[in-house]
C-alpha cells in the first residue's frame, strides 16, 4: 500500500512527536486536514495507524503486552 502524500504524513508524524502525545496533537488539531473538512488527511491517518500497529507488534514480540 502506498501513501498518497508521504511527505505530509511524515511531517505530521514529526510535528505530533515534537508537540507531545498523539492525543494532544488530535485535540490541538495539529494534523493536516482534507481541504474543506475538519477530518485528518487519510494518508496521515494511515501512517499513524501503521506506526501504532508496528509499535504494538514490537511490544508483543518482546513479551511486554
Amino acid at each position: 500500500m502506498s501513501i498518497a502524500h508521504p511527505t505530509h504524513a511524515y511531517a505530521a508524524d514529526a510535528a505530533a512527536c515534537f508537540q507531545g502525545t498523539l492525543r494532544e496533537a488530535l485535540d490541538r488539531r495539529l494534523l493536516p486536514v482534507l481541504p474543506g473538512s475538519s477530518m485528518p488527511h487519510p494518508s496521515v491517518v494511515n501512517s499513524l495507524a501503521h506506526d501504532i500497529a508496528a509499535a504494538m507488534l514490537h511490544l508483543h514480540h518482546e513479551g511486554i503486552v
